[in-house]
C-alpha cells in the first residue's frame, strides 16, 4: 500500500508511505488535515474513492491511495478556520468554523 497527501502540506495520511501487507489484509487508513485544510476525498488507484474517513482498503492487490485536502479559503478582510470537524453525514462534511 502506497499512501500520499495532496497537496503535501494539506495533511497527513496514516499509515504513511509504502507498506507491504499480506494478501487479504484489511488496512484502515486515516487522513488528518493540517490547520487551514479539511479532508475532501480519497483517490484509490486513480479513481475517486469517496469521502469516508477513515477508509478500509482490502489488500487483494497493490494499491495507491491519495488523501485530497481542500484549503479553507480566506475572505476579504478575514479568514475562516476549522474549529472542530463534526464528521460526514449523508455524504457531506460538517464542521464548526470561526471567521
Amino acid at each position: 500500500l502506497s499512501t500520499a497527501a495532496s497537496p503535501m502540506d494539506g495533511g497527513t495520511v496514516t499509515p504513511s508511505g509504502s507498506t507491504t501487507y499480506p494478501p487479504g489484509t484489511l488496512v484502515t487508513v486515516t487522513a488528518t488535515p493540517n490547520p487551514g485544510y479539511v479532508f475532501d476525498y480519497w483517490i484509490i488507484d486513480g479513481e475517486n474513492g469517496g469521502s469516508s474517513n477513515p477508509i478500509s482498503v482490502d489488500m487483494t492487490t497493490n494499491h495507491t491511495l491519495v488523501a485530497v485536502f481542500a484549503s479553507v479559503g480566506t475572505g476579504i478582510g478575514g479568514a475562516v478556520e476549522v474549529v472542530e470537524e463534526m464528521g460526514a453525514i449523508g455524504g457531506g462534511l460538517y464542521a464548526t468554523v470561526s471567521a
